[in-house]
């Protein structure tokens, strides 16, 4: 639940930390290292309005390592979240307008 709202993070070792609940808009996470073969670098992309709360999806690159994805309270991967958007939302429009979004820019 830590209030990282525009934090310079860059090349930060954030291994092992749970991030969940964190607000992490606006954070500069370009090089951050978040778990092992995850590291950003610097590719970041956000919706806004989206989801049955209208909050914000957040997307950083992390290379070779995937996709760091944040909405709400999750933090993760974007396999996790996919899984995580499945169990919430089922086959709703939430989850088709999620799926959509991450296979335009999460790849």
């Amino acid at each position: 639940g830590t209030d990282l709202r525009s934090a310079d993070l860059r090349g930060a070792n954030l291994y092992g930390t749970n991030l969940r609940s964190a607000d992490l808009r606006g954070a500069n996470l370009y090089g951050t290292y978040l778990r092992e073969n995850l590291k950003c670098d610097g590719k970041f992309n956000h919706i806004t309005n989206i989801g049955s709360e209208n909050g914000t999806l957040e997307m950083y690159s992390c290379g070779s390592g995937g996709w760091l994805i944040i909405r709400g309270c999750f933090t993760g991967t974007k396999e996790e979240f996919l899984a995580k958007v499945k169990e919430t939302h089922g086959d709703n429009d939430h989850a088709k307008k999620y799926s959509a979004i991450i296979e335009l820019f999460c790849n």
